[in-house]
């Protein structure tokens, strides 16, 4: 989110500088307003002075881990310094604080607006509430202005920096950018390898061959798809309900199912996610030409098993992002019909998660 709200709180003066906008930019976080920050003129009206506000939210690139870029959204209020001035004839330490009071009231101020626009249930714009909390700041400086006499009143001044000043300690920015995962949309693609315990690990040989799952989340809760496909060796004969597969042949294993994991841990460098589906496995011997056979073994699976995430790499929005992650994944899967099998299934592979936040 990049949102660019500007306040005219006090006269604008129309004598433009010739700074770039970061050097006309003084921002109320560098600390107390200088003497040197301000342009001085000598005003017909003898004005104190003409500052000229804006309230700002612009996207910041941090990096708070080595696998992680963040973009967060940093809200900061500043004195556009090429189109405000103060008189040079009333250089008083009170005249400067009465500038700072009134910069302290802008971001007083910001923060109030932000804090309602981002609070639970709020469903007013963010002009209406920009609308509203600009004229309550710009009523309290003409208050300030009229109790303080312009800021020549130094004992009034003293006692608005005071208010204000404890007005901005119980007044923080809200938390904008809370990256909590709402919604996931993931691709993994890698190798994988099943291997049958028992009796059937006599008869059929590891399979090896790709892997490629998508998977769609909420919150903790994922739902996946799962395509495999491998090849193994058949080492003794198996009958195939009256069809007899020689052995010395290649086995392919195709593989689908569906589960559901809930993920445990979510960290910045590992998630841990076991789950439970179910599944079809189908096996095709392949003819001495290399061609399949015209009969097929299917049968029914379920599985249970966990997947562990490394994340190589995460770029991070105010309301998404994306993740990369190396990943392993081990579940014990059982066949059931002609084939009755254990199998224990493994596979390595990448993956990019499609992160959406609320």
């Amino acid at each position: 989110m990049k949102r660019l709200l500007t306040l005219t709180a006090l006269l604008v003066c129309l004598n433009l500088g010739a700074q770039t906008y970061e050097e006309s930019m003084r921002y109320w976080s560098d600390g107390p307003l200088e003497w040197d920050e301000l342009m001085l003129k000598s005003p017909k009206d003898f004005r104190t002075s003409s500052l000229t506000f804006q309230w700002i939210s612009s996207l910041e690139k941090t990096r708070p881990a080595w696998n992680t870029v963040r973009r967060v959204t940093v809200p900061r209020v500043a004195l556009d310094k090429s189109i405000s001035w103060h008189n040079a004839e009333r250089l008083y330490p009170f005249t400067l604080t009465y500038d700072q009071v009134l910069f302290d009231l802008n971001e007083l101020y910001f923060r109030k607006f932000l804090s309602e626009f981002y609070s639970k249930g709020n469903e007013r714009s963010s002009d209406a509430l920009y609308s509203f909390y600009s004229q309550q700041s710009k009523k309290r400086w003409e208050e300030i202005f009229e109790e303080t006499r312009d800021g020549m009143d130094s004992t009034m001044v003293a006692y608005y920096a005071k208010q204000i000043s404890s007005e901005l300690d119980s007044t923080s920015y809200p938390d904008i950018d809370k990256h909590r995962k709402s919604f996931l949309l993931g691709f993994d693609l890698g190798y994988t390898c099943n291997l049958f315990f028992g009796e059937k690990a006599s008869t059929f040989g590891a399979a090896h061959g790709l892997m490629l799952d998508m998977n769609i989340g909420y919150r903790q809760h994922e739902v996946g798809l799962i395509l495999a496909a491998g090849t193994g060796n058949l080492m003794k004969d198996f009958d195939n309900n009256g069809t007899l597969w020689k052995a010395v042949r290649k086995v392919n294993h195709g593989y689908i199912g569906l589960t559901y994991g809930y993920v445990v841990y979510d960290g910045t460098f590992v998630s841990l996610k076991p789950f439970v589906g179910i599944a079809e496995r189908s096996l095709i011997p392949t003819k001495e030409s290399g061609k399949e056979s015209e009969r097929s073994l299917a049968s029914a699976v379920v599985l249970a098993g966990a997947e562990i995430h490394f994340k190589f790499y995460r770029s991070l929005y105010p309301t998404g992002g994306t993740e990369n992650s190396m990943a392993l994944r081990a579940f014990v899967a059982r066949d059931f019909g002609l084939l009755k099998a254990t199998s224990l299934n493994v596979g390595v592979f990448y993956n990019l998660s499609l992160l959406s936040f609320d």
